[in-house]
């Protein structure tokens, strides 16, 4: 053989393998068959056992009613690819199976069906089978029937029309009524039996066009999970399920034009390191009311070094929109729209050391939930944040800097972090028609003089705003139909030493901040803020209250 043909050779034998499609059909496919278009597999649990880097998976249109690990990494440039097949929504992989063979429940008159035996237990760990939450809410079952979720109840007294109860351990029963007196017989009733949906733990991944809907998941956790680097997810819904809607960690992970919606507990959440999530939407998740001071909302962050988020809606979810809480560093928020969230739109707390970047963002109606700190954008406890060119309207207050610390927790190194309020710059950034005020600088701090709570008092460390290294200026503050009751509050009501200030002269007076700032009232403010008024913003004006008090201690 000739040099020429044996280096021909040598590079057929050495190059990249070429790529292979698996198919996957839930209705036609065999898991023994080779995974071809006309022999396609069952599973998509089998494509990824097989899939090697470079190749896709391809799942077509259907139910799939499986729990699928990716744990074959692919390579830099060859990434292993799970995708649907068609429009969003077409291939659905559900952790529900349709329960059958109830019995009538005897000796009670009310139409209540039961399964027997049940023995099904999540958060076996914990002895009220509970995470993050009490029972009933941070429970982990589901069943649903006509593609709406029953509530879930305790007691067996406690049942009424479109309620279930659980109880795998005394009686090993599940108890179901269903709404109308529906026989379980001719409505279907399905119940969560699987909780991780898919479970990416590998590097080098790609997942896209998938559906993800109803799951045991406990909180914390996502339905879809990801634990591995350069991995991307894309054009998926994960919608109801029991707990996170999506979680991952790990590096330079992308989530993309993902919609996560109506989840028990967090649109999404998680963190790692230069890691990116875009035009993405959070919607109403926290469905089940877990504490939204604990972690509940749109989106969680925690323990992230440049993890960006852009141009994503999160909206009326029960908690923060977005949220990153505990020694986030280097990150950047921008291009977001915040709007009905009960707590602040976007909250920064604990975090921002080497800074975090607030930009071009809009927050709009967040704050329902009146929490004395709310705010269209919140910075608590907190440092190096650039806040600026956002718009803030119709929230309790505009933006807000909350101090109540110093606060340690354990860092992002593992090593313990202290961050108290300090070297933010806050300008350029318009705030409108805000009910308590367009600006607040929170300070529930000895400073202000003792907590009205006995137990409270004078204890704690008198940080001194003024020594905080704040940055103000070029802000907009802006009344079209609705006054706030103070342009700027200093402290909190609460303190003694609390005051509010009227007008932007007054208050740089004092401080020496906020210079070349404004107010504009009536038609000038309206020739600004194009589109920030009228509906919705009137009914947003009306179901706002201004009362606040001081929080429990």
């Amino acid at each position: 053989m000739n040099r020429l043909a044996l280096a021909c050779w040598v590079i057929i034998l050495t190059g990249p393998a070429l790529a292979t499609e698996y198919v996957v059909d839930g209705a036609k496919g065999s898991d023994d068959a080779p995974g071809t278009a006309d022999r396609p597999f069952a599973t998509i649990a089998k494509g990824v056992s097989v899939a090697q880097p470079g190749d896709v998976i391809t799942v077509l249109p259907g139910v799939y009613q499986e729990s699928v690990t990716v744990k074959r990494s692919g390579e830099p440039g060859r990434p292993v690819t799970l995708r649907g097949a068609s429009d969003r929504g077409e291939v659905l992989l559900t952790g529900v199976d349709w329960i059958r063979d109830w019995e009538r429940l005897p000796d009670d008159p009310r139409p209540i069906w039961v399964k027997r035996p049940w023995t099904q237990v999540w958060c076996g760990w914990n002895d009220n089978m509970s995470h993050g939450a009490d029972p009933p809410v941070g429970r982990c079952e589901q069943v649903a029937v006509d593609g709406k979720l029953l509530q879930q109840v305790l007691k067996l007294e406690d049942l009424e029309p479109g309620t279930f109860l659980a109880d795998p351990k005394d009686t090993k029963a599940l108890y179901v009524w269903l709404t109308g007196d529906a026989n379980p017989a001719l409505t279907p009733v399905n119940v969560a039996t699987r909780d991780i949906l898919l479970s990416v733990q590998a590097d080098n991944i790609a997942v896209t066009g998938l559906t993800l809907r109803w799951a045991a998941n406990m909180a914390q956790h996502g339905a879809l999970e990801v634990q591995g680097s350069h991995v991307t997810v894309s054009d998926c819904v994960i919608e109801w399920t029991n707990g996170s809607g999506l979680s991952f960690r790990g590096d330079n992970i992308v989530i993309e034009r993902v919609i996560s919606r109506h989840n028990g507990q967090l649109g999404m959440g998680g963190g790692g390191v230069d890691c990116a999530v875009r035009d993405c939407s959070l919607l109403e998740d926290n469905e089940k009311g877990f504490p939204s001071g604990w972690e509940a909302g749109g989106m969680k962050i925690t323990h992230a070094l440049r993890t960006n988020v852009y141009d994503t809606t999160a909206a009326w979810s029960n908690g923060p929109g977005i949220w990153y809480d505990i020694d986030n560093r280097e990150c950047e928020v921008s291009g977001c729209w915040l709007q009905g969230n009960r707590d602040s739109g976007i909250f920064i707390e604990i975090s921002g050391a080497g800074g975090m970047d607030i930009h071009d963002n809009v927050c709009c109606g967040n704050g329902l939930g009146l929490d004395w700190a709310a705010s269209g954008i919140c910075l608590a406890e907190s440092t190096d944040c650039d806040v600026h060119n956002n718009v803030c309207f119709v929230n309790p207050c505009g933006i807000g800097i909350r101090e109540q610390g110093p606060r340690t927790f354990e860092g992002r190194e593992g090593a313990e972090v202290t961050y108290t309020t300090k070297r933010h710059n806050i300008h350029d950034n318009i705030c409108a028609d805000n009910a308590r005020a367009q600006f607040g600088l929170w300070w529930d701090n000895v400073f202000f003089g003792p907590h009205p709570s006995p137990e409270v008092g004078d204890r704690g460390t008198p940080l001194d705003p003024l020594k905080a290294e704040l940055r103000m200026g070029g802000n907009v503050y802006a009344t079209t139909m609705w006054p706030s009751e103070a342009l700027i509050a200093w402290g909190v009501p609460w303190r003694e030493k609390h005051r509010e200030f009227a007008t932007v002269a007054e208050f740089t007076a004092v401080t020496g901040l906020d210079q070349g700032s404004v107010v504009l009232t009536g038609a000038d403010a309206e020739r600004v803020l194009p589109g920030l008024t009228g509906s919705p913003v009137e009914g947003l004006k009306a179901g706002l209250t201004t009362k606040i008090t001081a929080p429990e201690p």
